[in-house]
């Protein structure tokens, strides 16, 4: 039902994925046990990791990411993943892979201060954190960088990664935690979100509403993105839920997939292939719906299905990009409702 508009044919290579995992950690926004709970991003082979654990536990997630290309078992990592949002992928998936269940995680020390206990007998979630050490700040000339109180400045640096464990709400006890109270949308009562996604939507990017007999490319669509004019079309046809799932999606190509410069020159090194690009919209699109109670299974699973890679790596690279996009719109409209999703 969404139609990715010119966009030339792909002459160009298929994009390459190192055959080592090349890995880019950003903010897990929660205390491991005395882990910084923000990160500064930084990219490290994993697979060169000299400790043994994250080792195994990168084969293991390595692994996992093939049963992802099953269409029900991808379903429900997207689903589970809108609850993780602060996580990396891998470490989303790490918790997917050993407890499917979780629902909120936290470290042993972070359930204390809450004043909720694990419970005795309990397996911690080994999740991946970055071993950090402090590293002089240099210039452009590589000379070391002089602060206001005559010393050299410092700055945290990733120098590898290391296994430590976090522990589902489930497997803790204590004082209950405050429940969030999350309406489900049913068909045209998606009218509030639909109405503060568009209006997040064209601050980004121009947005057009058009009817079929305006617009020949909505005959065969529900909407499309146009690359060189840089604006997203929706028909005006259909259920609101539908127009929301569809303007989801676009603004997703929007956000990943965009190939001409702001001169309007085509950048061919930023093409992928239309199977990658249509599944990394409409997951993005199954997150972001997911989130906000929005029930799209019916129009994305079988569009996912059939644009589904059989290459892990490919896989795996496509996550990384869905998680991103995903956790911006949703941030966004979160931003522009001020409730939170579910």
């Amino acid at each position: 039902p969404f139609l990715d508009t010119t966009i030339p044919p792909d002459r160009s290579p298929l994009l390459t994925v190192p055959t080592v995992f090349y890995r880019t950690l950003a903010q897990e926004g929660v205390e491991a046990d005395g882990l910084p709970e923000e990160v500064a991003i930084h990219e490290a082979f994993v697979t060169k990791n000299s400790d043994p654990k994250v080792k195994e536990l990168f084969e293991k997630l390595n692994a996992k990411v093939e049963t992802l290309m099953d269409t029900e078992e991808y379903k429900r990592y997207l689903k589970f993943a809108t609850s993780f949002r602060q996580y990396s992928f891998l470490n989303t998936l790490a918790i997917f892979s050993q407890r499917p269940n979780a629902s909120a995680v936290a470290g042993f020390n972070t359930w204390k201060g809450i004043n909720r206990q694990v419970n005795k007998g309990e397996r911690g979630i080994q999740i991946l954190a970055p071993k950090l050490v402090m590293s002089p700040v240099k210039d452009a000339s590589g000379n070391p960088v002089i602060g206001e109180n005559g010393k050299p400045e410092t700055k945290k640096q990733c120098v590898g990664f290391k296994g430590v464990f976090v522990f589902d709400v489930s497997q803790t006890s204590g004082e209950a935690l405050p429940k969030l109270q999350i309406e489900e949308l049913e068909s045209d009562r998606g009218i509030e979100l639909n109405r503060q996604l568009q209006s997040v939507v064209a601050k980004d990017v121009p947005l057009v509403y058009a009817a079929i007999e305006d617009d020949p490319l909505l005959q065969n669509a529900y909407g499309y993105y146009s690359h060189k004019q840089n604006k997203i079309v929706i028909g005006n046809h259909g259920a609101v839920d539908d127009q929301t799932n569809t303007l989801i999606h676009e603004y997703a190509h929007w956000y990943l997939h965009r190939v001409y410069n702001d001169q309007g020159v085509l950048d061919r090194s930023k093409i992928i292939p239309k199977n990658q690009r249509e599944v990394e919209a409409e997951s993005v699109a199954y997150m972001v719906a997911s989130a906000f109670g929005l029930d799209t299974e019916k129009m994305s699973v079988g569009y996912i299905s059939r644009y589904m890679t059989r290459d892990p790596q490919v896989l795996r690279t496509s996550m990384e990009r869905i998680q991103r996009a995903a956790n911006y719109i949703i941030d966004k409209i979160e931003q522009a409702s001020g409730q939170p999703s579910a």
